[in-house]
């Protein structure tokens, strides 16, 4: 069995695939990795950051679970200290847009098909999807979690190889827009979106530079934003 996960850590785990090995960058507590090779779903794991301190606690559940034989623990900047052929899925979790994407674009084998990306930028995802995109990945998926006030996207990724260039839309629904039917989770994300689009073309209505982006942007907002009606709530 392995071990229980909330819901924003059970849809990542959820998105790798079976018998993958898979790291975890930015493990942080360990509990991630632990959950899939303890299931049996992954054969073995590794679990990295880039600070001792919680890589001292990843190590810890890593023996409390009994795994210090499928599990390693290591050292590292992202992906810098991990060897390329012994794992198969990459978890990214927990990182701005920025950074999970400055991880993925650093080591040049990470442009293989045969990787499969797990990620859930906590800022920044309408960049963090054009950086992919651009950059020759493809979003397969999306699913979005909620914790209290907040809600998270998950994104299973592959490379193509191939570079595109999205519309504003797409960078900020990605492929939940995609959806047939909207959860609460994704209701909620859309009018997030939304509320951050309606808010930068406002302004820039407002400051009157460039009208016809500011009205462009309004639009999409108001779009958006109806792609999350149906719930109950009043703040963004």
């Amino acid at each position: 069995m392995g071990l229980a996960l909330d819901s924003r850590l059970s849809i990542i785990a959820e998105m790798v695939r079976e018998n993958a090995r898979v790291v975890d960058v930015g493990t942080d507590h360990g509990y991630l990795v632990c959950s899939l090779v303890a299931s049996g779903k992954c054969p073995s794991g590794y679990a990295c950051d880039i600070n001792i301190y919680p890589l001292e606690k990843a190590k810890k559940q890593i023996a409390s679970c009994g795994l210090e034989d499928k599990i390693h623990a290591v050292l590292s900047d992202g992906l810098e200290k991990i060897p390329p052929d012994e794992i198969d899925d990459i978890v990214i979790a927990g990182m701005g847009g920025d950074l999970i994407w400055s991880i993925i674009s650093k080591q040049e084998w990470t442009k293989n098909e045969k990787y499969r990306f797990v990620i859930q930028p906590m800022t920044k995802p309408d960049k963090l999807r054009r950086f992919l995109y651009e950059g020759g990945f493809e979003i397969i998926r999306e699913q979005t979690s909620e914790a209290g006030m907040f809600v998270y996207c998950a994104m299973l990724v592959k490379y193509t190889g191939v570079s595109k260039t999205i519309d504003d839309f797409f960078a900020c629904t990605g492929t939940l827009a995609q959806h047939s039917e909207y959860t609460s989770a994704d209701k909620k994300y859309f009018r997030r979106a939304a509320y951050w689009v309606l808010k930068e073309g406002n302004g820039l209505l407002r400051s009157g530079k460039d009208d016809l982006k500011a009205h462009r942007l309004i639009a999409m907002g108001e779009k958006i934003a109806k792609m999350g009606e149906g719930i109950e709530e009043d703040q963004p």
